[in-house]
């Protein structure tokens, strides 16, 4: 719907003869927004007829009565005093019978005229006066007589109480409508309408009651607009993957808004490329947690991007695939989704409200360093849009881009990558079994070091040629060592009973004696591997119990090697954070 089109129809409802309007949309799209910003510009302007505009919401609101009260005591003025006065005297010289039963309340009517311009007044004296639970329900009659010719906005329909329903709602609104000559807006999603019989009642009573209706739709640009504000620099990315993911929640595009904001500071600087990736996963990460019930599981989501988007694009064919696979392989076909360092913040973040700062500053620090991998992952993605971006005829650019690509860099990619585009390739009837052979050969320590007990094993590795070689060498692989486990539990974030118990076997003396043999990788082998086991957490004692006894031997073999010399001491002190031996 264009922009303007809501506020047309809602100046068109106020200038007819139509009396109650209902605004639907799904959940978070803004109806409400849209709504106030109207009413708010429409009073800025003084130019509506009616005395009073009262908003009331109907979360949690459980009985007619409390709806009927709200809509006086919420009351604002809206017209000028003479016209109110006016109003609440007629409606209390109607009502003298009423009065004459109770005496402090005739009393007060001549006051109640004067405060004409503070609709609450009535309520505000009732309370202050004795014995008012005895007259409360006249009270609260008088003040639902003096409503006429309000604006009245009932919003939040789907949310209100069990001992409120539907047909009560709509019956409330007709009189209003009808009898006090008001004009009545309902805002409420429909379709989350949880019970059946308010669901039938409202169709019941929509033909009977309701006089017009606007869809709210806006566009994925509207809200995202809405939700960063003008000007944004991440404003285009995040147009682009909201449209992917059709997320147009205000809610949550505010959520992921404070999500980036509380990171961004950490990537300044930051090539273009480790920006853009950051923002990709928070945005999918943000949209799976907070849109449960309309989004793809969270967990579903977590697992697959520990993938590419080659791996989900060229898995299976349509038909063979469940329908949350299919929905996830079309949004990686248009986000760029690969294994990334920034899954583990945003998911801590997303789920505790906060993200381990020094251990985000050393993976970013670590994405800097690696400019051949992030050059190689460019490259792959290259040869991926000459074939997901077009229709032209392109296959053999294609092709010759990504044998370009496993020829020169991959070694440098990962596994996923690599098996999806060996696989695109044989699609286009290429035979790939001398880059299979190299890929194997070049990389068959860490094929080797995989996790044979990871059950997405056989997901990261689509073709079947290269799963076979993978599970070949894991057959037939040399006994473990610390160095490849290290950097294993680095690589994957994750480790496996077999990784536990051999490390649980080493003493201190046995990580010292490795210290010393001046590892490459080294700070990557402690900080991203070794030092996990200092922070795992379990409910199983003794899984705690061998994560403690790991992390305390390689503390200790730290504190030993620091005791060599001076200069380790300073080196275990700054670059490994580790304090003085206790």
């Amino acid at each position: 719907m264009h922009p303007s089109s809501p506020h047309r129809s809602l100046d068109s409802f106020f200038s007819s003869e139509d009396r109650v309007l209902v605004i639907k949309g799904a959940w978070g799209v803004g109806k409400t927004f849209l709504w106030n910003a109207y009413v708010e510009g429409r009073l800025s302007n003084g130019d509506l007829s009616q005395l009073a505009y009262s908003y009331v919401s109907l979360f949690g609101k459980s009985s007619l009565a409390d709806v009927r009260a709200a809509v006086f005591q919420n009351a604002k003025p809206i017209s000028t005093a003479e016209r109110i006065e006016q109003a609440f005297d007629e409606e209390l010289t109607s009502s003298t019978t009423l009065l004459q039963r109770v005496p402090w309340i005739c009393n007060a009517s001549n006051i109640v005229r004067g405060k004409s311009t503070l609709l609450g007044w009535l309520t505000n004296l009732a309370r202050s006066t004795p014995f008012t639970d005895k007259y409360s329900g006249i009270i609260a009659s008088i003040e639902y007589g003096l409503v006429k010719n309000y604006i009245i906005c009932f919003d939040d329909l789907e949310r209100k109480g069990s001992g409120l329903t539907v047909r009560e709602v709509m019956g409330l609104a007709d009189e209003l409508a009808q009898r006090k000559a008001c004009k009545v807006i309902l805002v409420f999603n429909e379709d989350s309408l949880s019970d059946d019989k308010d669901k039938r009642d409202f169709e019941f009573y929509r033909e009977k009651v309701v006089d017009a209706e606007i869809t709210y739709d806006p566009t994925h640009a509207e809200n995202v607009q809405r939700a960063l504000g003008s000007g944004h620099a991440l404003t285009a990315q995040i147009e682009r993957i909201s449209t992917a993911l059709d997320l147009k929640n205000i809610r949550v595009l505010k959520k992921f808004y404070r999500l980036i904001s509380a990171l961004q500071p950490e990537l300044t600087g930051c090539d273009e490329s480790i920006m853009s990736e950051f923002v990709n996963h928070a945005a999918v990460l943000c949209w799976s947690y907070y849109m449960r019930g309309t989004a793809l599981p969270f967990d579903f989501v977590r697992s697959r991007l520990e993938e590419s988007s080659w791996s989900s694009y060229l898995r299976k064919k349509d038909e063979e695939l469940p329908p949350e696979e299919k929905r996830y392989r079309s949004i990686a076909s248009q986000i760029d989704l690969s294994p990334s360092i920034f899954d583990k913040p945003i998911i801590q973040f997303l789920e505790h409200g906060y993200f381990d700062i020094g251990e985000l500053r050393n993976d970013v620090e670590e994405l800097r360093a690696k400019v051949e991998v992030r050059r190689a992952h460019a490259e792959l993605n290259v040869a991926w849009k000459l074939y997901s971006h077009t229709f032209a005829d392109n296959q053999t650019q294609i092709i010759e881009s990504l044998r370009r690509v496993l020829e020169q860099d991959s070694s440098k990619l990962s596994v996923s990558e690599v098996a999806g585009a060996m696989e695109m390739l044989v699609e286009f009837g290429e035979d790939v079994t001398p880059l299979l052979e190299r890929y194997v050969s070049q990389n068959a320590q860490a094929l080797a070091a995989m996790n044979q007990h990871d059950s997405f094993l056989t997901r990261r590795i689509t073709f079947s040629p290269l799963l076979d070689k993978v599970k070949d060498i894991q057959a037939n692989r040399t006994p473990l060592d610390i160095d490849s486990v290290a950097m294993k539990i680095a690589i994957n974030r994750g480790y496996n009973p077999e990784d536990i118990d051999f490390l649980c076997s080493l003493s201190a003396d046995d990580f010292y004696a490795w210290l010393k043999t001046n590892p490459d990788d080294l700070p990557t082998k402690l900080r991203s591997g070794l030092f996990l086991f200092g922070n795992l957490q379990s409910s199983k004692t003794e899984d705690m119990r061998k994560y403690s006894h790991i992390y305390t031997n390689v503390k200790n073999a730290l504190f030993k090697i620091g005791a060599d010399s001076p200069l380790n001491q300073k080196r275990v002190k700054h670059v490994y954070e580790m304090g003085e031996e206790t």
